[in-house]
């Protein structure tokens, strides 16, 4: 019967400590991921496509505002040429996290002037970020954005 007891203490204490683990990672990995947001954010401005090329993914693909769907290769030409540009600082809000693995779902709402091939798009707008964990590090595979009424 003691014995039985004491397993079951060990048992719910491992049990108890895996979690404390899980959601201490999860947390990490939350960190992580706002720190790629911040450099992402922060290259977008300054129209700085080699730091987007680190971030994105071999196969990003972006669908924006307009609908259209861009492979990485249009994203950071866009960027080279200053045919997608912020003029104004983005300000992000209602981010939410969600952690499935190596995958993270990031959305959230985002105000900001962007231009993008003679168009311009001033937000509010909702967007969609996944990241994977590729080669040891958070890449940016999906990102899309969708403008909502003022």
């Amino acid at each position: 019967m003691r014995r039985i007891l004491v397993i079951s203490l060990l048992t719910v204490a491992f049990v108890g400590f895996v979690k404390g683990q899980e959601s201490t990672s999860i947390e990490v990995i939350k960190k992580e991921i706002l720190h790629v947001e911040e450099v992402q954010d922060e290259a977008i401005l300054k129209g700085d496509a080699e730091v987007l090329d680190r971030i994105y993914a071999d196969d990003f693909a972006y669908t924006n505002q307009y609908g259209e769907l861009l492979p990485r290769a249009q994203v950071l030409a866009g960027f080279r040429s200053a045919k997608a540009r912020f003029s104004s600082a983005m300000k992000h809000d209602d981010i939410r996290i969600r952690v499935y693995g190596n995958t993270v779902v990031l959305t959230g709402r985002s105000i900001g002037t962007f231009h993008y091939n003679g168009k311009v798009s001033e937000g509010p707008r909702r967007f969609t970020n996944i990241y994977v964990k590729l080669d040891g590090r958070w890449q940016l595979v999906s990102h899309q954005s969708t403008d909502v009424a003022k």
